[in-house]
């Protein structure tokens, strides 16, 4: 907890005194990422994907309404939000993974700690470095003459959105009823995981998880994912039948490769 008061209050000023963010934008952003980060844990802990970038892209359509017109502050906040749920992530999988090999928890924290320090100075000094070899990095996609080798797919996404919501005359890029979408999806989400824990254990299984149903919806690319996890589960399933001493022996290893 005070590592979590110090970094907020740390966010705040630097947002206020470089970016001239106020402070209660600031610390909503920082209470968003950490609501949103408990969405990005579970899906991952679920489906193995994080999706944090849509976390951010969900806070700025907030700030739209918060601060109007304000692009800045728009885009900022959507990298508060998506920073922290990617970092919980990352450090959900490092100390779950130490967990299962027995590792000290308090030793991970510190190296986390350790790896933080080093890597706030070079990071910067990388992107200072990239950008000085490549100066169209930072200009306006829209510029006249623009004229970039990284195509930079996720930046063109979040500019394309800040722009929409907060630009010249306000327009959202939603469609007409998107609003009565959220809210039918939500509520039927919400009634799904309440089918799910109110089942019994045996027919629990055949519920659909409303997680995986919206990660399908934000990344397209999961489908042929899904359909690889479904074949290998069945091989998995016909191999530990077969021989259950080989599958708990090789199962990870042949798996990974």
């Amino acid at each position: 907890m005070s590592g979590v008061c110090f970094s907020t209050v740390l966010t705040i000023l630097i947002l206020q005194f470089f970016f001239h963010v106020q402070w209660y934008e600031s610390l909503l952003a920082s209470f968003l990422g950490f609501v949103l980060a408990i969405i990005c844990i579970q899906s991952t802990g679920r489906t193995d994907l994080n999706p944090s970038g849509t976390m951010g892209k969900l806070s700025q359509l907030i700030y739209a309404g918060v601060s109007p017109q304000n692009i800045t502050v728009n885009l900022w906040a959507g990298a508060v939000t998506s920073s922290a749920s990617s970092q919980s992530v990352d450090m959900l999988q490092d100390l779950k993974t130490g967990h299962i090999l027995r590792a000290s928890p308090r030793a991970q924290l510190i190296a986390q700690l350790v790896g933080t320090l080093f890597g706030v100075f070079s990071s910067v000094f990388g992107f200072a470095l990239f950008t000085t070899a490549y100066p169209c990095l930072t200009d306006a996609p829209d510029t006249p003459g623009y004229n970039c080798p990284f195509a930079m797919p996720s930046v063109q996404a979040w500019y394309a959105l800040a722009l929409g919501l907060n630009g010249p005359g306000g327009s959202s890029p939603l469609p007409p009823g998107a609003e009565w979408g959220v809210l039918t999806s939500a509520c039927f989400a919400l009634l799904l995981c309440l089918l799910k824990y109110a089942s019994p254990k045996e027919v629990r299984w055949a519920i659909p998880n409303p997680v995986a149903i919206g990660i399908g919806f934000i990344s397209p690319s999961i489908v042929p994912v899904a359909i690889m996890f479904l074949v290998g589960a069945i091989i998995s399933e016909i191999w530990r039948k077969i021989s259950d001493n080989s599958f708990n022996n090789y199962v990870g290893v042949v798996s990974a490769g």
